[in-house]
């Protein structure tokens, strides 16, 4: 019956979930023969009080029991960690790599799930691993959501993996592909390295323009933190003044610096490559403007991310509003099939 199981769990629902605080993402897909269907997306708040009875409440409210459950951790519930990769074999990595960090992380191990996956081999700087080291509490809390919501758990990600999920489209070896993505304080700067995620720069109080229009202004959340990452070093300084108060000139202007100066600290600190072409998320007429600024002022090539090269919705929902739960649509697309750039 193997084929059986197969079929029926390439055909189940899934949902893509990402819990900061009481604050919940989630983008829920309906199976379809060719192209999954965003039958809702949204950002709502949870009650403090009964955190466990509203999450259920909500699953029960957009029919998502029993759909296949893809968590993505908040930024504030783990590290991103690059370390030279231990001689050992396979089979003994992750303990060895336990035994690396112990001194370099702010968890007791006993108190730590620790994970790790593969940097990009034909980056200069030796062999490296990537290592995730989240909070015990805070994975238990999502396992322990999803049985009580009859939820099926098939993933617990993190937001620089699930974003690489989408960026399918753009990415083709010998590249240097950046994905511009939002996040409760600012952007973030997203690199990948042929196929693989290879770097990620949290850049908080710089902010995407956003079109003026009622249907993109959905409440933006502040219950969370940019995770520290560590592909740089402390050298690596940013501006973090300018805020969503500034004047839409003062945020560009800030924008465009903030996001050459990391490209610069990529090419000359990471992959000894430029990055060949920049994807910016599709919040409207101010993301195109942007795109054009962005080539006319750093010279990049740039794309904007249409989330219909891999869903279809109603005309209920909208492309601009979907694109602010980039993260959990990228959850819920783990592991689907699309093809990757040609040369």
């Amino acid at each position: 019956m193997d084929w059986l199981n197969k079929l029926l769990n390439k055909n189940n629902k899934r949902i893509g979930l990402q819990l900061e605080g009481e604050t919940l993402s989630y983008c829920y897909l309906l199976p379809q023969t060719n192209t999954p269907e965003i039958s809702a997306a949204s950002q709502i708040q949870l009650s403090e009080d009964s955190l466990t009875v509203s999450f259920k409440a909500a699953i029960a409210e957009i029919n998502a029991k029993g759909a296949d459950a893809y968590w993505i951790l908040p930024s504030e519930s783990y590290r991103l960690l690059t370390v030279e990769r231990p001689s050992v074999p396979d089979s003994e990595m992750t303990e060895a790599i336990r035994w690396q960090i112990k001194d370099q992380i702010d968890v007791p191990l006993e108190e730590a799930v620790i994970t790790h996956f593969e940097y990009p081999d034909n980056l200069p700087g030796g062999k490296r691993q990537f290592v995730v080291v989240a909070r015990l509490d805070a994975v238990q809390r999502l396992i322990d959501l999803s049985l009580q919501s009859d939820l099926n758990l098939k993933a617990i990600d993190i937001q620089e993996l699930s974003l690489g999920n989408l960026m399918t489209p753009w990415l083709q070896q010998g590249q240097n592909i950046a994905l511009i993505a939002e996040t409760p304080t600012g952007i973030s700067v997203n690199c990948f390295n042929g196929n693989e995620f290879s770097f990620n720069r949290a850049l908080p109080g710089v902010f995407l323009p956003r079109s003026n229009d009622p249907v993109n202004s959905e409440p933006e959340t502040s219950d969370s933190t940019d995770n520290e990452n560590t592909n740089g070093d402390e050298e690596f300084s940013l501006d973090v003044d300018i805020g969503q108060h500034e004047t839409d000139d003062t945020n560009n202007d800030q924008l465009l610096l903030e996001i050459q100066r990391t490209l610069d600290y990529y090419e000359s600190q990471i992959s000894r490559q430029a990055v060949t072409k920049v994807i910016l998320p599709d919040f409207g007429q101010k993301t195109e403007s942007l795109a054009e600024e962005l080539n006319a002022n750093l010279g990049l090539q740039v794309d904007i991310l249409k989330l219909n090269k891999h869903f279809n919705w109603s005309d209920s929902l909208v492309e601009h509003q979907l694109s602010r739960h980039l993260p959990v649509c990228g959850g819920a697309y783990r592991d689907m099939e699309v093809a990757h750039a040609t040369d």
